[in-house]
């Protein structure tokens, strides 16, 4: 098993897997369709409140997701749906960051590849600050990989 990757410096993980892959020339960078790939597409997306492409990181169907423990714990939804509620969630809140702070994923296929978020948001201007774990994973969709749920990290 790999050992998790720990980003837990402001450093987000799109520019992390930029800095880790840049020096080593000889070989290929992650294709856009890695884990890896897809998770650091989804935080610059979420980071930037920009639903549309949250939208273009997820599974096309049965996606699992709860942003509160006021609502469903084991709901999927369709994409559609799914999306909706995204675009909701971003839209009530004022997102001041959000960024992996670990990352896991077995090479030989034994767990799905999942990393845990730090939302911090508040829910007006003048609000106090609010901080969520959530917990992103993934599975293979064709010859990629996509978003397959998105919940609160246990212990939150």
């Amino acid at each position: 098993m790999n050992p998790p990757l720990n980003t837990r410096s402001a450093v987000p993980l799109a520019m992390a897997l930029s800095l880790a892959i840049a020096p080593c020339t000889a070989s290929p960078s992650p294709s856009p369709d890695s884990p890896l790939s897809v998770l650091a597409a989804f935080e610059a997306a979420w980071a930037e409140g920009k639903s549309d492409l949250v939208e273009g990181t997820l599974a096309s169907e049965k996606i699992a997701l709860s942003l509160s423990d006021a609502g469903p714990q084991d709901e999927a939804y369709t994409k559609t749906q799914a999306a909706y509620l995204i675009k909701d969630a971003l839209a009530y809140r004022i997102t001041e960051s959000f960024g992996f702070v670990e990352f896991h994923w077995s090479e030989n296929g034994a767990k799905l590849p999942y990393g845990v978020a730090r939302w911090t948001y508040r829910q007006r201007e003048s609000g106090p600050p609010r901080e969520l774990m959530l917990r992103v994973s993934l599975r293979e969709e064709g010859r990629g990989w996509a978003v397959a749920e998105i919940r609160l990290h246990p212990g939150d």
